[in-house]
C-alpha cells in the first residue's frame, strides 16, 4: 500500500499550520474544561462537517509517515461534533475538531493528544488532502485516506503521517463492548474535568466512553447530587466556607457557596440526565447509589422523568439503578414502584437474579467468571465488571472473559483493544 504524500500548495498549506499550532501548543491542566480554545485558530475559515460525515473517518489507521512515537496503529472514532484517534501505544490518543477549507476542499483536523496514565501531551494538526475530503464529503469509501500533518512533544515539533487501512472487523461491530467512564474520565491522572460532573458528560465519548458511571448521594433537603465521597472535602470541590457531610447541606447552599475543584458546580442528578439526553450520544448511566435514607423516594421520580424525556427525544439511553450492597437494597426494597426500572446489583450472581435484575457488576478482582456470566446471560442479563485500570488486566479480562462492558479511568485501552480486533 503506498503512502499519498501532500504536494505543491498543499505542503505549503499544511507547515504553515503546522508552525502555527506548535507555537500556540499548551499542556492541559484539570482546571481547562475547554481544550480546545488555543487551537481554534487552526479551524479558523473553515466550516463545520456534519456528524454522518465525521462518522466516515471510522476504521483502522497505521502510522505512514514521520515520527512514530505517538504509535503505529490507531482506532478512530467520533463524537457529535469531534474526532478521536486511539493508538497502540500507553494508551496514547487525539482529541481533534475538524474543518472543510473551501478554498481548496481540504479538511483540516486540529486538537491534542495525551498518555492516559501521565501528564505527557501536546498539540497535533493533521490535513486530508482534496481528493480524499470530496469522497468523504460524498461518503464513498475511503480506502488509502491519507492524514498529515504533525505534533508537538517535549522533543519539539515532529510530523506525523497516517493512513486508513481498514474498516472495524465484523467481529467488532457484532458484539459492541459498553465502555463506562469511572466517575467520568480519567480521575487518577491529571483529569482534564472533575468527576461527576456536566464537563463529564458533555466530554466522555471524546474520550472513548460509551456509557458512564456516576455517584447518587442526597443532599439535606433531599436533592439527588452527583458526588462520590460522604463529605465536602479539597480532593473534590475547592477550597470553601463550607465543609462536612453532603447530606448536611442543602442543595441550594450547594449550588451558592460551592464549586467542584475545576469551577463546575456540583451537579443535581435531574439536570445532568437532561444534559445526558439532550448534548450527548451515551448509551447508558450508571448510577451508584450510595445509600442515603428513602433515597429510591427521592430518585424514582427523576429517573422516571428522564426516560420519558429520552423517548419524546428519541434517544436510546437507559438510565441504570446500582444495587452496590444491602444496605442499599435494604433501601431498594422500601421503594416497591421501583421494581419495574432497570436495575443493577453488585453482589453475587443468585442474589443478583433473586431481585430480577437486568444487570449484574461483579468486581474485577473475582476474575472473569465466565460460568456465571453464562448463566447470566442465558437469563438474558447482562454483565459488566469494575473497576479494570491496568492495561495487562484490561487485555486479560478482553481476551479471555464474556462480560459486556466494563469501567475504566482510561478507556483509550478497552477502546483500542476492541476496535483493532480481526
Amino acid at each position: 500500500m503506498g503512502v499519498y504524500v501532500l504536494k505543491s500548495t498543499h505542503t505549503f498549506r499544511l507547515i504553515r499550520l503546522f508552525l502555527l499550532f506548535a507555537v500556540g501548543a499548551v499542556f492541559m491542566t484539570c482546571s481547562q474544561n475547554d481544550p480546545f480554545t488555543p487551537f481554534e485558530a487552526q479551524l479558523s475559515g473553515t466550516n463545520p462537517i456534519d456528524r454522518n460525515t465525521l462518522r466516515g473517518l471510522e476504521g483502522v489507521y497505521i502510522f505512514a509517515d514521520g515520527n512514530s512515537g505517538l504509535g503505529s496503529s490507531f482506532v478512530c472514532k467520533t463524537s457529535k461534533n469531534k474526532v478521536s484517534f486511539f493508538s497502540n501505544e500507553r494508551g496514547i490518543f487525539f482529541i481533534l475538531k475538524a474543518g472543510l477549507d473551501p478554498t481548496d476542499s481540504t479538511i483540516h483536523l486540529a486538537g491534542f493528544w495525551r498518555v492516559s496514565e501521565n501528564k505527557s501531551n501536546g498539540a497535533i494538526s493533521l490535513v486530508i488532502p482534496k481528493v480524499y475530503a470530496r469522497k468523504l464529503l460524498k461518503q464513498q469509501p475511503i480506502n488509502g485516506l491519507p492524514m498529515a500533518g504533525g505534533f508537538t512533544s517535549s522533543e519539539g515539533k515532529q510530523s506525523l503521517g497516517l493512513q486508513y487501512a481498514r474498516d472495524f472487523s465484523a467481529n467488532a461491530k457484532a458484539k459492541p463492548l459498553e465502555i463506562f467512564g469511572h466517575h467520568g474520565i480519567q480521575t487518577n491522572s491529571n483529569p482534564p474535568f472533575a468527576e461527576n460532573s456536566y464537563e463529564a458528560f458533555r466530554q466522555a465519548q471524546d474520550y472513548g466512553a460509551t456509557s458512564l458511571e456516576v455517584d447518587i448521594r442526597l443532599t439535606k433537603d433531599n436533592v439527588p447530587v452527583l458526588y462520590h465521597d460522604p463529605d465536602l472535602n479539597i480532593r473534590v470541590i475547592q477550597k470553601a466556607g463550607i465543609y462536612g457531610d453532603l447530606n448536611q447541606v442543602t442543595f441550594q447552599a450547594l449550588s451558592n457557596f460551592v464549586r467542584l475543584i475545576d469551577g463546575q458546580p456540583i451537579p443535581s442528578l435531574d439536570s445532568a440526565l437532561t444534559v445526558a439526553i439532550d448534548e450527548t450520544e451515551l448509551s447508558q448511566i450508571w448510577m451508584d447509589v450510595k445509600g442515603d435514607p428513602d433515597v429510591f423516594k427521592y430518585l424514582e421520580p427523576i429517573v422516571r422523568k428522564a426516560i420519558a424525556r429520552a423517548k419524546a427525544k428519541g434517544r436510546n439511553i437507559e438510565f441504570i439503578t446500582d444495587l452496590p450492597s444491602e444496605a442499599v437494597i435494604d433501601e431498594y426494597n422500601k421503594q416497591p414502584s421501583y421494581a419495574d426500572l432497570p436495575i443493577m446489583c453488585e453482589l453475587d450472581l443468585n442474589t443478583t437474579i433473586s431481585l430480577k435484575a437486568k444487570y449484574w457488576g461483579p468486581r474485577w478482582t473475582q476474575g472473569t467468571l465466565n460460568d456465571d456470566v453464562a448463566r447470566a446471560h442465558s437469563l438474558g442479563m447482562k454483565a459488566y465488571t469494575w473497576t479494570l485500570n491496568a492495561e495487562g488486566f484490561i487485555y486479560t479480562f478482553m481476551r479471555d472473559g464474556n462480560f459486556d462492558g466494563l469501567i475504566t479511568d482510561y478507556p483509550a485501552y478497552p477502546v483500542y483493544l476492541h476496535y483493532i480486533q480481526p
